[in-house]
């Protein structure tokens, strides 16, 4: 099923950022990854410009990840510490996002290879916990977490606009523990 999955470092290329720029303006999924502060915040249309510019590691202990499936990018994960966001702005825990922005690549078991993968990159870089926000509405993401783990520790409300009506960010946080990386 997923035996041709693979994972690169996300490129600063114009195709990598079209791909992104594809997703990031469809209507079909861009509810479920960006922050949309009012209804009228929906109607803007991001440029590869402004793709490329947001995915620019901030900092050292940044990692931005492509997800490929038989060859074809499919999705987009990152790492972080200390970002502004976090609730827990601790040197040792890591933020997490991830896209599937292509529909094949979903219910297929790809999302939790890659978060698995992700947090195994992370730990090598010296996570020894990570927050991930997903918003309340999302339902298929907040299951797929819980089953990895993740535990609900706060959930800021109004945090997005969708369907009519502002949502809350569920925070949620996963405690590797002791592990050995050996």
């Amino acid at each position: 099923m997923v035996e041709s999955l693979s994972f690169r470092d996300l490129s600063d290329s114009l195709a990598d950022a079209r791909v992104l720029t594809k997703w990031a303006n469809d209507p079909e999924i861009r509810y479920l990854f960006r922050v949309f502060p009012t209804e009228e915040s929906h109607a803007h249309l991001y440029t590869p410009e402004e793709i490329l510019a947001e995915k620019t590691p901030s900092n050292h202990r940044e990692r931005r990840l492509v997800i490929e499936w038989d060859g074809q990018m499919v999705g987009e994960m990152s790492f972080g510490f200390a970002l502004p966001h976090m609730i827990h702005q601790a040197p040792d825990v890591a933020w997490f996002s991830i896209v599937l922005g292509e529909p094949e690549a979903r219910g297929r078991g790809i999302g939790r290879l890659a978060m698995l993968h992700l947090e195994q990159e992370a730990q090598r870089a010296g996570a020894r916990k990570v927050e991930i926000g997903v918003f309340e509405f999302n339902a298929r993401a907040l299951g797929l977490y819980q089953s990895l783990g993740y535990k609900e520790i706060a959930r800021p409300p109004a945090f997005t606009y969708w369907n009519g009506r502002k949502w809350s960010d569920v925070r949620m946080l996963k405690d590797f523990g002791a592990v050995d990386l050996a």
